[in-house]
């Protein structure tokens, strides 16, 4: 089974009337595997590079998720329609060992 060490970490915060955020590209690039733990209020995001919108995209609340490479890449998140509450995102990086 493949052995992963952590290297970099970055914080998406998403607010009310924000655009689409992303992960930094070479951070994504550098690492084999992202692992996002988000919080607050009620998002959207995609992962295949197109920007969601606040009615578009797959909704998620408190979440912990793993993306591939190819899906940090493309990954958007954007606050959802009629949220008051900002969504935080925490993604750390790694590598295989």
């Amino acid at each position: 089974m493949a052995s992963y060490i952590p290297f970099d970490y970055e914080e998406l915060t998403v607010g009310v009337g924000a655009a689409a955020q992303r992960l930094t590209q070479t951070r994504v690039e550098a690492a084999d595997q992202v692992v996002l733990r988000c919080t607050g209020g009620t998002a959207r995001f995609r992962m295949d590079a197109t920007n969601p919108t606040a009615t578009v995209g797959i909704p998620h609340g408190e979440e912990t998720f793993s993306l591939t490479k190819p899906e940090g890449i493309g990954f958007r998140v954007i606050l959802a329609s009629g949220e008051t509450v900002a969504h935080v995102c925490r993604a750390t990086f790694y590598r295989l060992a």
